[in-house]
């Protein structure tokens, strides 16, 4: 596969990366969303889940999409939809901790369950690992915005805008 090497990407990993993913599975990014939010530090993890779905797709791509690929509280979120599926993420506050509740998923078969799971895993593994260098991390409060950071990009020793340039994949979204 060919990368891009002749534009912004040259030199940035990363965004090599990100662009031979979406060229690899275009379905996945094509359809209506309303963003696509990429992290450095869980760009990783974040391939391999597409390389499962795709493989747990198989020939019938279910009309499979992100809807949108964002941080929320801290963490990665993947919510994405088939032609049958419409998955629905609800995070609660209580006790001072998150309750998390997927609803949607009762017309799911097997593969999308397990797409689901594939999911869900990604992002739990995002919990703990830095947003910018996937180094084990912890999350972080940062002016109000939680974050999972490494003590290298600790909010005490970055500033906020350094911390969103240093880890947001932004132009590889379009």
């Amino acid at each position: 596969m060919a990368f891009h090497t002749n534009d912004l990407a040259r030199g940035d990993e990363h965004l090599v990366a990100l662009r031979a993913l979406k060229e690899r599975y275009p379905y996945m990014f094509i359809a209506p969303n309303i963003g696509h939010d990429f992290y450095r530090g869980w760009l990783a993890d974040f391939i391999i889940a597409c390389d499962d779905i795709d493989r747990l797709l198989g020939d019938n791509k279910r009309g499979f999409h992100f809807r949108q690929v964002k941080e929320k509280l801290g963490w990665a979120r993947y919510y994405w939809r088939t032609e049958k599926v419409k998955p629905l993420r609800l995070s609660l506050f209580m006790n001072g901790g998150v309750l998390e509740r997927q609803h949607g998923l009762e017309s799911a078969d097997d593969v999308e369950n397990q797409i689901s799971q594939v999911l869900l895993n990604a992002e739990n593994s995002s919990r703990q690992k830095c947003i910018v260098c996937s180094e084990p991390a912890e999350s972080r409060s940062f002016g109000g915005w939680l974050v999972c950071t490494c003590e290298r990009h600790s909010p005490s020793l970055i500033a906020r805008d350094d911390l969103l340039h240093a880890s947001l994949l932004r132009e590889a979204a379009k």
